[in-house]
Formats: structure tokens, sequence, C-alpha cells
């Protein structure tokens, strides 16, 4: 019992020295998402068009936020304004990638849009967002001290901070 937990104090002792934060700025992940649009999907006589995203990092839960200009088209009308979808930040340890999950759209203001076409604008740019954004690494961690464990991922000051060690 007593080697263990030497052992364990140690290692974690050890480990402090061999950690690192990695800080990302809003315009760092605004260009790894920017290269993902623009973005379309027809449904039936329907358009979707996704353009121009804008990201910010939400610092009340450690959030990545992504503003865009959408349009709908139907038929012969069309529909500008804006959509913000809202997700997770999260690492893929095997593929040592932070990328956003859960993306979740959370505002839908298209001047002019008629109410009964709310909904079906939400769920098909909740769908599209998720394929483009979530298959979209925000950053990919570099060889060398990079290429460790996460142990945290924060935002604070308008920035990301990643923390990496052993």
């Amino acid at each position: 019992m007593r080697l263990s937990l030497l052992a364990f104090l140690l290692v974690t002792a050890c480990s402090a020295p061999f950690r690192t934060t990695i800080v990302l700025t809003e315009n760092d992940l605004q260009q790894k998402v920017a290269e993902r649009f623009p973005i379309e999907k027809r449904v039936s006589i329907a358009k979707l068009a996704l353009e121009n995203p804008r990201v910010r990092l939400v610092e009340d839960d450690d959030r990545l936020a992504v503003d865009l200009d959408a349009a709908v088209r139907v038929g012969p009308f069309s529909y500008p304004g804006r959509v913000g979808v809202i997700g997770d930040l999260a690492f893929d340890a095997d593929a040592k990638v932070l990328y956003l999950e859960n993306a979740e759209v959370t505002t839908i203001d298209i001047r002019d849009l008629p109410v009964e076409y709310e909904d079906d604008v939400r769920d098909v740019a909740t769908a599209l967002l998720r394929t483009h954004l979530e298959a979209t690494p925000v950053h990919r961690l570099k060889e060398g001290k990079e290429k460790m464990f996460v142990k945290s991922i924060d935002v604070d000051d308008g920035r990301l901070l990643v923390e990496v060690g052993l």
C-alpha cells in the first residue's frame, strides 16, 4: 500500500514539469472553421445556404459558438438572415485533434421566413452543421510536447486554453 502511494506521488509530482498550455485565439479557430464554408443543402423544393462563419469562444461554459450568414430559398423566394450554433469542445485521443461536438442551432433570425418553415430550417441546419463542423478539427496537436494527454480544455479571456501533459 505504501509503495503504491509513493509511486503515485512520484508520478504526479514528476508530471507537473511535463505540462504545457496551448493557447488558441478566436482568430486561430476562425481560420480552421472558415475552411469548411460555404455549404448548402437542398431538401425538396427548399435550399439552405450557410456561409461566412464567425467564431466566438463562450467563457461561461467553455464552448464554441459559430454565427453564420444564412439564406433559405423556397421556389422563387429567398429569405436571408443569420443562424447561430453552439457546441462542446472535445478531444479525440486517437487522432490527436480538438473538435466541436454536440453542435446545436441556438438562434435562427431569418427575415420574413414563414413561421411554419422555422422548425424545418432548424432541423436541416442542425444536421448540416453537425456534419460539417463536427468533422472539422479546430486544432491538431503537433508532434512532441503537444502529443501528450489533454488534461483540460478551458475558455478564458477570449482564448482557448488546452492543457497537455503526462
